[in-house]
C-alpha cells in the first residue's frame, strides 16, 4: 500500500515550523494592531471625555471591540505556536475551530466599520494570513498525526524507579 504524501504549505520547511513561523507573524500583526487601535482611542477619542462623550460613544465601542478582536487573534496565535511547539494535534484542532470562528467575524468587522482609520489594511492581510494559517494548521495536524510515538525505553524506566 503506499504511503500517503503529506502536502507542505511552507517551501521551506515542515508544516509544524512553519505555523511557528506563521503564528509569530500573526501575532506581532495583532500586536501592531492592538497598538494602532490604541493610539487611536488616546489621540482620537481622549478629548472627547467631555461633553461630546455622548456624540463619540458609537467610536468607543468601535475601539473596544478592535482591541477585543485584535486581542482574541494574539491569543489564538499564541495557540498556534503552542500547539505546534508541543506537538499536540488537540490543540491544533481546537486553534483550528478559534480560527475558522475568526475567519467568519473578521468580515463582519470589516462590514460594519468597527475598524478605525488605517485598520482596514491590517484586517485584510490578517485574513490572508489566517486561511494560510489554516492550510498550514491542517498539514501540522497531519504531520502531528503522523510521527510515531517511540516507547520509552527499558533503561529509562530503571533509572526512573530505581
Amino acid at each position: 500500500m503506499a504511503e500517503e504524501v503529506i502536502r507542505r504549505y511552507m517551501v521551506w520547511t515542515s508544516n509544524v515550523k512553519g505555523c511557528i513561523y506563521i503564528g509569530s507573524i500573526d501575532g506581532i500583526l495583532n500586536l501592531i494592531l492592538i497598538t494602532l487601535e490604541a493610539l487611536t482611542m488616546w489621540t482620537d477619542l481622549a478629548p472627547a471625555l467631555g461633553s461630546e462623550l455622548s456624540k463619540g460613544g458609537g467610536i468607543w465601542v468601535g475601539c473596544v471591540v478592535g482591541l477585543a478582536y485584535y486581542g482574541l487573534g494574539l491569543c489564538f496565535s499564541i495557540l498556534l505556536m503552542l500547539g505546534a511547539l508541543c506537538r499536540n494535534c488537540t490543540m491544533l484542532k481546537i486553534w483550528s475551530f478559534c480560527n475558522i470562528c475568526d475567519l467568519f467575524l473578521s468580515p463582519v468587522g470589516l462590514i460594519a466599520g468597527f475598524t478605525s482609520k488605517g485598520m482596514v489594511l491590517g484586517s485584510v492581510s490578517l485574513i490572508g494570513i489566517n486561511v494560510w494559517a489554516q492550510f498550514l494548521g491542517y498539514g501540522a495536524m497531519q504531520e502531528v498525526n503522523r510521527t510515531p510515538i517511540s516507547p520509552p525505553s527499558y533503561e529509562l524506566a530503571c533509572r526512573r524507579y530505581n
